[in-house]
């Protein structure tokens, strides 16, 4: 796993699993 993460790919992540959740 890249321990360097980009924002957008956090925030792309964070809505990812908000809409799993959903």
């Amino acid at each position: 796993f890249l321990t360097m993460v980009t924002t957008e790919e956090q925030s792309c992540a964070r809505i990812y699993q908000k809409q799993l959740r959903q």
